[in-house]
């Protein structure tokens, strides 16, 4: 599931940024365009149409909560994601301030921003600083190969 049009509206005044898929855009992601909701669909392996990119350069892209729980890992938080009688709790602790964020609702991606926007109020460091690499295999100090996703 994706966030709502006023949802992600809130998170871009906050500041949110994804560097990496505003770069990327590709199928399965989700825009607001011309008072619409609109997905970019089709073979995964072929390229975006000319319509479908004109979507993702004038649309409002509406982060899904794999995107999200992809943002708070590329930018140094762990967390957990429980749920309970129907309600997703996040708890997240951002490794390089130890502060930790909570949030609780009934959907996963709500819950998930909730979270998001509790952090970019705080704003305690600059977010959304690396470079994600896709596909490309480098070697770390141990010499150990590493696959980026």
């Amino acid at each position: 599931m994706y966030i709502t049009p006023d949802t992600a509206r809130e998170l871009y005044a906050l500041g949110f940024t994804y560097r990496h898929y505003a770069r990327h855009p590709h199928r399965g992601m989700v825009y607001w365009c011309n008072g619409r909701e609109t997905v970019l669909g089709g073979d995964v392996n072929d390229p975006l149409s000319p319509q479908e990119r004109e979507i993702a350069a004038r649309g409002m892209w509406l982060p899904s909560a794999v995107h999200l729980t992809e943002w708070l890992w590329d930018n140094d938080f762990v967390f957990s994601i429980v749920n309970t009688d129907g309600f997703f709790d996040v708890t997240c602790r951002d490794t390089v301030t130890d502060t930790l964020y909570q949030s609780k609702t009934p959907t996963l991606a709500v819950s998930l921003a909730a979270v998001v926007r509790k952090i970019l109020k705080k704003r305690e460091r600059p977010f959304d600083t690396k470079e994600k690499l896709v596909g490309i295999c480098e070697t770390n100090e141990t010499s150990e190969v590493t696959q980026h996703e």
